[in-house]
């Protein structure tokens, strides 16, 4: 009786200090919740001023009054510069506030869940049930769609990711029209900035959230469970498979996109004889198939046994690695060589006998393309060696995607044949031209090497 009476008082006694928590804790989660809303008002209210800003300077009044106020275009284009920095400073800042405000309400709310979890466990009966059983219920993915009904959260959150994506591509217009080529200084780091955060906000809803539960659930036991992380963990601990093939996009086609746009190399209607449209190797590989491949091959190396694969011999891998880009390098300084000392022009070369800037580019993203066909062909051969079925096969399905953007050359060759040159002697053609066709030879080749490898696993 005396021991069942001394652990009621002690299951009273950490009830009121658990309630006491507990009160903190929500005391903590109105502060903030203020803050989010707050710092989203605040986002609201900028937004606008910027865009009655972007207005003002490029009304036709504003214009005339900067010309009769002496200001030289230098300077004015310098104070537009600025402004475009700090506004997209400010956004992204306005931006993480609010994540970080929504990070304490979610580490508040969990430490709550807790609390309620151990009342309940001491009382024997769910007395608190909002934030360890209520609230986890209707934040349940399964839960949020209903017979057509939404659940609020998402719309806002997808309103949230389109509300960023519209400043930023105002400010980017903006800049384009401010600076033209030279944008692509502000473009592409603000690009990549939007992606990052859009990425930090899915991120903190997800591994994010887990992650907080599991350090207030398990805090005696969080050095074993970080000991316990599978290397499929440790490979994929940022989560950023779904990044690779934005990036690729974004470096690759979309910037080419740009720049042929500016100089005006783009469309079939262009005074050049190659402008982008007439390479479906470009407008079709390096915007659809690029980033499928490089987001297999990331997805490849999550596989266990091949991030073991990778720890094991990651010298050699890193002394690959280099070798490869030196020859890629050389192939790739070598086409591009003969190319601009043909007697056409293209959005790579709209001057003959010089690369333009766009033609710099291509250069620069097919050395970094081409080194990781060479890597990730190192490790396909790696997994053949070791007989790793499972990722091998993953591996050959990828490469049938090669395959695809390799055999987009004969598009390539069709159309510079018959729309460009207007040469109907499709065969004569094919004799003098046949080196265009060494990288599909090459593909198939490793194609069927796999086959053969793949039948004797």
């Amino acid at each position: 009786m005396k021991e069942e009476h001394k652990t009621n008082e002690d299951n009273k006694t950490n009830i009121d200090i658990l309630l006491k928590e507990y009160d903190h804790r929500f005391q903590e989660v109105l502060l903030h919740s203020k803050r989010y809303h707050k710092q989203s008002n605040y986002i609201y209210v900028f937004t606008s001023i910027i865009i009655a800003i972007c207005t003002l300077i490029f009304s036709k009044n504003t214009q005339e009054a900067i010309i009769n106020f002496g200001l030289d275009k230098q300077t004015l284009n310098a104070f537009l510069i600025f402004f475009l920095i700090l506004s997209i400073s400010i956004v992204y800042y306005f931006y993480s506030t609010i994540m970080e405000a929504l990070f304490v309400i979610y580490m508040n709310g969990s430490r709550i869940a807790f609390i309620e979890e151990s009342i309940n466990k001491m009382t024997g009966k769910d007395i608190l049930v909002w934030d360890s059983k209520l609230i986890p219920r209707f934040f349940n993915p399964k839960l949020m769609y209903k017979k057509g009904w939404v659940s609020p959260n998402i719309i806002s959150g997808i309103w949230a990711f389109l509300f960023l994506l519209l400043i930023t591509t105002a400010l980017c217009i903006t800049s384009y029209m401010i600076l033209n080529i030279n944008a692509l200084f502000y473009i592409i780091p603000v690009s990549l900035l939007t992606i990052y955060h859009i990425s930090q906000w899915i991120l903190l809803h997800t591994v994010g959230l887990q992650s907080i539960k599991e350090n207030i659930y398990h805090i005696d036991s969080y050095v074993d469970a970080k000991k316990k992380l599978s290397s499929r963990g440790k490979m994929n601990i940022l989560h950023i498979e779904y990044l690779v093939p934005l990036l690729t996009f974004i470096l690759g086609f979309l910037v080419m996109l740009l720049l042929s746009m500016k100089l005006k190399a783009f469309w079939l209607s262009s005074s050049y004889n190659f402008p982008l449209l007439t390479l479906p190797s470009i407008f079709i590989g390096d915007a659809l198939l690029l980033p499928i491949i490089n987001y297999r091959f990331y997805k490849l190396l999550n596989f266990d046994s091949v991030y073991n694969l990778f720890k094991t011999y990651s010298t050699y891998f890193i002394i690959f690695f280099i070798s490869s880009l030196l020859i890629s390098v050389i192939i790739n300084f070598s086409t591009h060589y003969l190319w601009v000392k043909d007697s056409y022009t293209g959005f790579m070369d709209t001057m003959l006998g010089k690369l333009s800037i766009a033609g710099w580019w291509h250069l620069g993203f097919s050395i970094f393309q081409l080194t990781i066909i060479f890597v990730f062909i190192s490790f396909w051969y790696l997994l053949s060696l070791k007989g790793m079925k499972a990722p091998f096969i993953y591996a050959f399905d990828t490469w049938k995607i090669v395959l695809i953007f390799t055999s987009l050359s004969i598009i390539d060759f069709l159309i510079r044949n018959l729309y460009v040159f207007k040469n109907n002697n499709l065969l004569s053609a094919l004799k003098s031209e046949w080196s265009a066709f060494i990288t599909l030879i090459l593909s198939m080749v490793i194609f069927i090497i796999g086959h053969i490898k793949l039948k004797n696993m």
